[in-house]
């Protein structure tokens, strides 16, 4: 049994976290020890307790940097890149330079898919050889007593009649719903859909625009519903009618 580490930035309704847990129930099954905490948590661990693990998996290499300050040499370090380390960090020179740090401290990285492979390739040669892809398996456990429509018409302004476009994101620019909010709203579509917001606040500063937005399209069939647990998320997702992304730093 080896005991492992896995931290990511944030918990509760992240997809971080998700990736994380659904990462750890695997490795739990080939009978290794694996607890997870955020970044942040993992950085006030004392030294005796972060030295107990054998190996320290994280998720997302710009803000694992402090990490670095508290591991010792001994300790294996895997990196999971995320998405926005690919995308979004690796645009600016002093957050480059920093996820250089991690990555180069690295035993082995990870990406999810071959494009964010070939990102980091290109950014760091030298690091090709330890730089695996492996593709996420996503198992949905959608909820069995939640009803995603029942929630919305006895929560919010929701008639059952209209059709619902679901958007799952955290609230940030880089996902930038209001956009999406805003052409939903001056489309033909607001007379027939509902279009739905599911994702906790992840940026502080985009939050008041976020809410600013929200109540002056909420007579244009526009929900935020707030956090969910997986479970009712993979509800929602299975009785929606139309599923939409939006991401800044991948032009979509």
């Amino acid at each position: 049994m080896v005991k492992i580490l896995f931290t990511c930035p944030k918990l509760s309704t992240s997809g971080n976290f998700t990736s994380a847990m659904r990462i750890r129930a695997h490795l739990q099954a080939f009978g290794h020890h694996v607890d997870v905490c955020s970044i942040a948590d993992s950085l006030l661990l004392s030294p005796s307790s972060i030295h107990s693990y054998s190996i320290i998996f994280t998720i997302h290499a710009y803000k694992s940097t402090g990490l670095l300050k508290v591991i010792s040499e001994d300790t294996k370090l895997v990196l999971l890149f995320g998405g926005t380390d690919l995308n979004e960090n690796m645009n600016y020179d002093e957050q480059r330079d920093s996820m250089k740090q991690v990555v180069d401290r690295c035993s082995q990285c990870v990406a999810f898919s071959q494009p964010l492979k070939e990102l980091a390739c290109s950014a760091w040669p030298d690091i090709a050889d330890k730089v695996s892809t492996i593709h996420q398996g996503i198992r949905t456990c959608p909820s069995e007593s939640f009803g995603f429509r029942d929630y919305l018409r006895t929560t919010y302004s929701y008639t059952a009649q209209s059709k619902i476009l679901l958007l799952v994101a955290g609230i940030r620019p880089v996902k930038d719903p209001l956009f999406l909010l805003e052409e939903f709203a001056n489309s033909e579509l607001a007379n027939t859909m509902s279009f739905v917001v599911i994702g906790p606040l992840a940026d502080e500063d985009y939050r008041d625009k976020f809410f600013a937005g929200i109540q002056k399209l909420r007579q244009q069939n526009v929900i935020y519903a707030g956090e969910m647990s997986m479970e009712d998320v993979h509800t929602a997702i299975q009785q929606s009618d139309c599923l939409v992304n939006s991401s800044t730093s991948e032009g979509i």
